[in-house]
């Protein structure tokens, strides 16, 4: 029966389209065009491309409505090629960029078939290193990795309005990144002080953002890793997105950090999307696979986390669903 006949089917087996678009945001094509290079030859200019080749991966992409061709050799943009532009407040460009980390996470899809068949991340088979380990070894990796993770902001305000800070002096954002979501809630908060903790590599950039939000003085940065002990003194420690990059056993070992950091009316503010409160189906399903094949991770339910803090002596319990989909989950000593 001709392919035609089921577009679901051609969708989910195509592996050109994927690769062309990231081609396309690569070259800038996107933002060369909204500037006003048009035509194939000009654009094969500006974007370092062969004309030939160039002309064949436009046509495939106006065919699939991403450009649009409105004279022989001359384009415009479609709907979807205003998201490659790389100011865009979505923010892909930079994931698509093959110049970058995403392009290092997207190659590690080949080795999904390894990963289904031993329960393992595929990670090191194909790339040679561990995930963490080729960020610790290529400083450039590390910080396009990072300035990724500190661009997906858009719903740090959600979070830190969510949240009743009343009573609390100071905060730890542990495994924190380059501090963008604690700058964000101390902003917001002027009584509070802050600590971020995460590997030293990381942390080096936190300074400029940190500065930027006009809260430097009032925090502090540690760079040590979330498996080691946390610095004390904290009402509140912050784990934003970090428990769904580590297996199970890896989880409690970061999770039992927090439990002996926390002190009498401590808290532990766990931030997650729920698997089991995740609207959007293709996403949660595509994370939980994303978190396999590239650290072993995955995507929880409320009730695993409150099993899993249960395990080294925590409860947990979710307070509040951000419009984003993120829940907060507060972890209290039992």
């Amino acid at each position: 029966m001709p392919q035609s006949e089921h577009p679901d089917f051609a969708t989910l087996t195509d592996v050109i389209a994927p690769w062309a678009m990231r081609v396309a945001a690569t070259l800038g094509l996107a933002d060369h065009i909204g500037a006003g290079v048009t035509t194939i030859p000009e654009l094969a200019i500006v974007a370092g491309a062969d004309p030939d080749a160039l002309r064949r991966l436009m046509r495939f992409l106006v065919v699939r409505g991403v450009f649009r061709e409105i004279d022989t050799g001359s384009y415009a943009l479609g709907p979807s090629a205003q998201l490659l532009k790389a100011d865009h407040p979505a923010g892909r460009h930079k994931w698509l960029d093959l110049s970058g980390a995403g392009a290092v996470l997207d190659a590690t899809y080949v080795g999904l078939l390894d990963s289904i068949r031993t329960g393992e991340p595929a990670y090191e088979r194909v790339h040679g290193l561990s995930f963490w380990e080729h960020l610790s070894a290529e400083p450039a990796l590390a910080a396009s990795f990072d300035t990724l993770m500190a661009e997906n902001a858009s719903w740090f305000g959600e979070v830190t309005a969510a949240y009743d800070w009343t009573g609390i002096e100071q905060i730890a954002d542990v495994g924190g990144g380059t501090g963008a979501l604690l700058a964000d809630v101390l902003a917001a908060q002027p009584h509070l002080s802050g600590v971020l903790v995460d590997l030293p590599d990381t942390v080096a950039a936190a300074e400029a953002i940190l500065d930027a939000a006009g809260v430097r003085e009032r925090a502090r940065v540690i760079g040590a890793s979330f498996f080691d002990p946390w610095p004390p003194g904290a009402q509140v420690y912050l784990l934003s997105h970090v428990l769904h990059d580590w297996n199970d056993e890896d989880a409690r070992r970061i999770l039992r950090r927090g439990a002996e950091a926390i002190g009498e009316g401590g808290r532990l503010l766990l931030i997650e999307r729920l698997a089991d409160d995740e609207p959007d189906e293709l996403l949660a399903t595509k994370m939980d696979l994303r978190m396999l094949v590239l650290v072993g991770g995955r995507e929880r339910g409320a009730g695993d986390f409150a099993c899993l803090a249960g395990d080294v002596g925590l409860d947990c319990r979710t307070l509040v669903r951000t419009d984003s989909g993120r829940t907060l989950l507060e972890c209290r000593k039992r």
